[in-house]
């Protein structure tokens, strides 16, 4: 299952059952999605909430483990060799983060974690989009493993690259062409996450 789709399933648990074991195995699975060992103390707390006579506060220590762990994804993404594996889960963990927030009615903190999540997707896009040679068939390699990573997560890449000649890499016109449809069909993945983390925390 997806990372949007393993989310979306945490939602829609609460929507239905509030804090009882459905959703409390959704979001088990999301963690897992995730899959650090920086938040393995979270995942405990969530799984404590099977079993305490008060599972929101398990939730709100889970949640403290939660912003630990992302606290140090962010110190280490200050880093000159920052990995798009790190960056991948400063965003889902800062997604995570704001969908809890939202189950207990902490409004503002789930805004700000919110805002923070299509930071750090962003962030990571670009990341994991960066090419670092100039030529044109090594843009087109990046585009297509930028396309295949994102419909990996669940989010819908239904954009083409621009068709090219077998001399098109010497066209300083095509390279332009592919730039700016690069950057636009970024662009829309940037707007689709916002879309979606908006829906399902608001």
């Amino acid at each position: 299952m997806s990372f949007i789709m393993s989310i979306e399933s945490m939602r829609q648990a609460y929507s239905i059952y509030k804090l009882g074991t459905n959703f409390i195995s959704k979001t088990e699975s999301v963690i897992e999605e995730i899959g650090t060992t920086e938040l393995q103390a979270a995942l405990n707390s969530i799984r404590d909430m099977r079993i305490s006579s008060c599972p929101e506060r398990e939730l709100n220590m889970a949640l403290t483990q939660l912003r630990s762990a992302l606290q140090l994804f962010d110190s280490k993404s200050n880093s000159f060799f920052v990995s798009n594996g790190l960056l991948e889960k400063r965003w889902k963990t800062s997604f995570l983060i704001s969908l809890c927030y939202y189950t207990i009615h902490e409004n503002k903190l789930c805004s700000q974690f919110r805002q923070k999540s299509e930071l750090d997707f962003s962030a990571w896009l670009e990341s994991y989009s960066y090419c670092g040679s100039g030529k044109l068939y090594w843009k087109e390699d990046c585009y297509d493993r930028t396309k295949k990573k994102v419909n990996e997560i669940g989010l819908l890449w239904s954009y083409s690259k621009p068709e090219s000649t077998f001399w098109g890499g010497f066209s300083s016109g095509n390279h332009r062409n592919f730039d700016k449809a690069y950057t636009e069909h970024k662009n829309a993945i940037k707007q689709q996450y916002a879309s979606i983390i908006e829906r399902l925390t608001t």
